[in-house]
């Protein structure tokens, strides 16, 4: 059962969004003080794609280093192909991570939650998406 677990949740395309600590001079960002509601739909722009995730999580203190976005394999597998695993990342700072306010962004039962693959769940997701990309032409 456990690892029936794990792999389903390799699948999600999430990312890790904001980030919390107490190191004396640490920044942090929250997210939620912007309007953003857990689970919401994110946009992730790599390597010439647009693709979209969940966000998923927050990073706790690094210390010196604070990472405000990091993404699940599912995502670097989508964006830089299959080279990628736990121990080989993607750590250049070419990414950018857009997150959507409201909880219109939330896609609840319309994600395929039990997505069979990444690229799966992604279509799950990408009409919400395509839609939340839209708003950003609206505040230009």
């Amino acid at each position: 059962m456990a690892s029936q677990i794990s792999t389903r949740l390799f699948t999600y395309d999430y990312v890790v969004f904001g980030n919390t600590g107490d190191t004396p001079g640490w920044v942090t960002f929250d997210p939620r003080v912007y309007g953003m509601e857990p689970l919401s739909v994110m946009a992730i722009v790599c390597n010439n794609k647009l693709i979209y995730g969940i966000w998923g999580d927050t990073n706790g203190d690094d210390g010196v280093n604070p990472r405000v976005g990091e993404a699940s394999i599912s995502v670097a597998t989508l964006c830089f192909g299959h080279d990628l695993d736990g121990a080989v990342g993607f750590d250049e700072e070419q990414i950018l991570y857009i997150g959507f306010t409201g909880a219109e962004a939330v896609p609840g039962t319309d994600a395929n939650w039990r997505a069979a693959d990444e690229k799966e769940f992604q279509s799950s997701i990408a009409k919400l998406g395509d839609r939340l990309i839209q708003r950003i032409g609206s505040y230009w």
